[in-house]
């Protein structure tokens, strides 16, 4: 088979036998026949220089030949002692199976000049074995992050050594400590030797006054007296010279460096005894177990019976186990079913729809006017008014129980946008505070709501869910929550919290939360206790979590108070318009914190933002980094978030009590003060003069208490009020306050044209371009 060698060159398959010279051989040049040495004797040529290069050459060519048919020896008689794979697994001679030829090569001839060229061998810092693309995850951010790092440092050995310099500071400290431990030394010495010849002289004398007791107390009693005298005299003698020379030695051992000093007013020698413990053996005996022998047969049949029994008792305990859930199903929402079973005849039912009817047939033709004003009438006086609009004062819900308590808050449905709802409550907590009540009115009727619901206590807050709708939570005064469901008849509650998991005080703001997590309905609520509580609605009861609690800093207390761990008081809770983990809380402090769901330790920042109460925190719903607050500071600002000082402040004359982003606008704020005056700003026409500033409260002892927007946008483009005498007014927006980005000169033309979110999000950041710019330049020159 045809084939290449080791070199590329173009191979036969050659025969089993060992080749023959002549074929191995090949064909010589005709040129280097003449000049070889055997043709150069029989012909007499002349040795000349072209003949020496050619004996030379011929040489070289003779050598490469020889190589050539070595080479060519050893791969056929290679070839001829090797056996393919399969003939050789098969025979046992796995050693003989066709390896490639280990021949060595013809080096290549180089010339001169390669041979002397130079090679350039450059020596680089870098480390091969470092992490270049090294990334590590950002919880708060959510996304991989790149490390750079900046050190190509690459230790390979470290030991620390003893070697000083002879010349730095440590060397001379060193140098000082040596002299003075070597002078201590010198004087202990003296000491030591002083000490001694002291001790010899006490033995000495002691022995030479026992001498003499001995002799007095033969004499008699005279020498006794004498001898106590002078013993007495001795003693004192040596007592005085010992005390004379001890406080010298006793001052001079505690200024030596490194001696361990003993306390000499609390030391004391004691020898103790280990107590000898007793052993004692005890031999005791235990009766043997019982035994029983069980014999049996085992069959198939015997051990499928078994497992039928068996599969039946488990069917039997979980049929017990469904039917008492059941019953506690039942008994729970015994008081929800019972009730409205009365009315489940059918003329009831038809009766309650003709009377329906004719009420919203009554309210039509009563409030025909006001329908048609708001679907069509557009306030002609925009056309000569310059960056200005007004409020066309529409209808007025009212419910005659709830006429002098106060609005709390107002809320649109998200589904129907017709439909709100509105809870009452005292907000003076020194007056009873028993009263509560949840309305559900709709634009079709504004003479009564379509649901209501009594509380024994204040209602201070609601929310309704944004995919199911017809589920409504509600905070109240006493620090409960409920869930009512207004698909059923009279909006009954479906769960309400107990006392051991209600907040210690007042619910200021619940909120639904769209958390895929949960796999179940969920909401938050915010107490005056300073926790925020998350609440997921189970089949049969209502399940509390605790999320975070805040606490005030102690940066923020006076330096009169003691560092005490006070709490918070949240007075508003809102959640990020697209990420439903983080959400912001303002306080009675002035305060708001920015958390998160997943880090219930600890929140990401919190930032003083008013002197006085926080009353609400809005989000931009076209750039959710922008948000607004609301304080009883008398200031309306809007923030960046990240960013310390606020974009814009706006000084309304009174209490701010709520602020709220427009829906179909990003530059669209508006706000409203506790006398009752709306301000609605258009940051596109004026970032600084309010584009309408209208009273929509009438009353004197009344006061604003709380605004929304309509959801709908451009095509319901109204905005409802609460008082706290009870009042809801329906006001509708003027063109000049709902104006339309316009399209790029360039766009106008073409057939596709730009979004108009994304015309809105472009017109904000123009805005905030303009701001963004001096607010840099003057943080960079600080």
């Amino acid at each position: 088979m045809p084939g290449k060698n080791e070199e590329g060159e173009d191979t036969v398959a050659q025969p089993d036998t060992q080749p023959s010279e002549a074929e191995v051989k090949p064909k010589e040049p005709e040129k280097l026949q003449l000049r070889t040495p055997e043709r150069k004797e029989i012909l007499g040529f002349g040795e000349t220089e072209e003949d020496e290069e050619a004996i030379a050459l011929a040489k070289k060519i003779k050598e490469k030949e020889e190589k050539f048919k070595e080479r060519r020896y050893k791969i056929a008689q290679v070839k001829e002692n090797t056996l393919s794979v399969e003939d050789a697994i098969r025979e046992g001679k796995e050693e003989l199976v066709i390896r490639p030829a280990l021949v060595d090569s013809v080096p290549e001839e180089l010339t001169n000049h390669q041979l002397n060229e130079g090679i350039t061998r450059s020596l680089l810092s870098d480390n091969p074995y470092l992490d270049t693309d090294r990334v590590i995850f950002n919880h708060e951010k959510r996304e991989f992050q790149k490390v750079i790092k900046n050190s190509r440092e690459v230790v390979l050995y470290e030991i620390e050594g003893c070697i000083i310099h002879s010349n730095s500071q440590e060397a001379e400290v060193q140098a000082v400590r040596i002299k003075r431990e070597e002078k201590w030394a010198l004087k202990l010495a003296a000491i030591n030797e002083k000490q001694k010849r002291l001790l010899r002289a006490k033995v000495d004398e002691r022995k030479r006054m026992s001498r003499k007791v001995t002799e007095l107390d033969e004499i008699g009693l005279e020498t006794e007296e004498a001898g106590e005298e002078t013993s007495s005299d001795v003693g004192e003698e040596g007592e005085g010279e010992e005390g004379a020379m001890t406080p010298h030695i006793d001052a001079f051992e505690e200024d030596i460096p490194g001696k361990k000093l003993v306390n000499r007013f609390n030391y004391s020698d004691r020898s103790v005894l280990t107590i000898a413990c007793i052993t004692r053996d005890k031999g005791t005996q235990t009766a043997p177990n019982p035994r029983s022998h069980v014999t049996g047969q085992v069959s198939q049949w015997i051990i499928y019976d078994h497992y039928q029994k068996d599969y039946a008792a488990i069917q039997e305990a979980k049929e017990k186990e469904r039917q008492a859930k059941m019953i506690m199903a039942v008994k729970k929402e015994d008081r929800t079913i019972k009730k409205p079973v009365k009315t489940e005849d059918p003329i009831y039912k038809r009766m309650a729809e003709g009377i329906k009817i004719l009420e919203r047939m009554l309210n039509q033709n009563t409030y025909d006017h006001l329908a048609q004003d708001c679907q069509f009438y557009e306030d002609p006086g925009d056309k000569y008014r310059t960056e200005e609009g007004v409020l066309l004062p529409l209808w007025e819900f009212k419910y005659q129980p709830t006429k002098g308590i106060a609005v709390t808050q107002v809320k649109w449905n998200p589904a129907y946008k017709d439909l709100f709802g509105v809870t009452f409550g005292i907000l003076d907590f020194a007056e009873n505070d028993d009263i509560g009540v949840l309305s559900v009115f709709t634009l079709k009727n504004p003479s009564f709501p379509e649901f209501v619901k009594h509380f024994d206590s204040g209602a201070l807050c609601l929310d309704f869910h944004p995919r199911k709708c017809y589920y409504v939570c509600v905070g109240l005064q006493d620090g409960s929550v409920a869930v009512h469901n207004m698909q059923t008849p009279n909006c009954e509650t479906q769960f309400r919290s107990t006392v051991e998991h209600n907040h210690r005080s007042q619910v200021w703001s619940v909120l639904w939360c769209d958390d895929h997590r949960d796999r179940q309905l969920s909401f938050f609520s915010a107490g005056g206790d300073g926790r925020i509580c998350k609440w997921l609605l189970l089949q049969n009861e209502l399940l509390h979590s605790p999320i975070i609690t805040l606490y005030i800093d102690k940066h923020e207390l006076s330096s009169d108070i003691p560092h005490l761990k006070l709490k918070a008081m949240p007075t508003c809770l809102t959640f990020h318009p697209k990420d439903f983990e983080i959400f912001m809380v303002g306080t009675a402090f002035g305060t708001i914190y920015k958390c998160n769901i997943s880090y219930a330790s600890t929140y990401f920042y919190h930032m003083k933002v008013h002197e006085l109460t926080v009353y609400r925190i809005s989000y931009n719903s076209f750039i959710p980094e922008i948000f607004a607050t609301a304080g009883g500071d008398w200031r309306m600002k809007i923030w960046e978030d990240g960013r310390p000082e606020p974009l814009f402040v706006y000084n309304l004359d009174a209490s701010v009590q709520d602020v709220e982003w427009a829906p179909y606008s990003s530059t669209v704020i508006a706000g409203i003060t506790a006398l009752g005056r709306v301000y609605i700003y258009d940051l596109n026409v004026n970032k600084y003069i309010a584009a309408c500033a209208q009273y929509v409260v009438c009353a004197d002892d009344d006061i604003a208490t709380c605004l929304t927007f309509n959801p709908a946008g451009h095509k319901m483009p109204l905005i409802l009020v609460g008082d706290s005498g009870g009042t809801i007014t329906t006001l509708k927006l003027s063109p000049n306050l709902r104006l339309k980005p316009k399209q790029p000169r360039k766009r106008k033309e073409a057939a596709v044209q730009i979004d108009e979110t994304a015309l809105e999000i472009s017109k904000l950041e123009k805005i905030l371009y303009h701001v963004r710019e001096p607010m840099l330049r003057k943080e960079s020159e600080e």
